[in-house]
């Protein structure tokens, strides 16, 4: 009886495994797909400054002053709007990262020679998170200085707003 239990909890552990590995993959998809959305739109602005011929001059333009605020106001705006949804995105991946390790380590994936035969080491390597590393959060400035999505849309908007500046 005792072992049916165990066994039911352990395919239940798998199952489990398996359906967060999921959501983590939807997870970076959604990030992806959040970039390339707001990169289009930032490169589309970038590449339109720099094809324009010197004799046009872009719609803002005609505005002055009031017009590049404008066109910069909804630069940002994108800009931000995409960086907070790439955080919030990430945000639940590290939720679901969380969970993935807490599942691996009653799996005993971090357990040195629990399956036998691994000559004294774990499936998965130590830095893949052990329970001590359950809540350690990446701040907002290592996600910004740091090579991800959210720093080059940040890059991508800072050129653009600059462009849109200097046409």
């Amino acid at each position: 009886m005792t072992e049916n239990i165990e066994n039911s909890k352990l395919e239940l552990l798998k199952h489990l495994h398996l359906v967060i590995r999921d959501e983590l993959n939807n997870l970076r998809d959604r990030q992806n797909r959040i970039f390339t959305w707001s990169s289009y739109i930032l490169l589309f602005v970038i590449g339109g400054l720099l094809i324009v011929d010197q004799s046009k001059i872009p719609v803002w333009a005609n505005q002055g002053m009031l017009g590049k605020s404008i066109a910069s106001a909804a630069l940002f705006l994108v800009v931000m709007f995409s960086i907070r949804w790439q955080q919030r995105t990430r945000d639940f991946q590290e939720e679901v990262v969380e969970t993935q390790n807490k599942i691996e380590y009653l799996l005993h994936c971090f357990e040195k020679d629990y399956y036998g035969s691994l000559n004294n080491v774990s499936l998965y390597p130590e830095r893949w998170g052990l329970p001590k590393n359950y809540h350690k959060r990446v701040s907002f400035a290592k996600r910004v200085f740091r090579v991800n999505y959210v720093s080059a849309t940040a890059l991508l908007g800072i050129l653009a707003v600059t462009m849109v500046w200097l046409s």
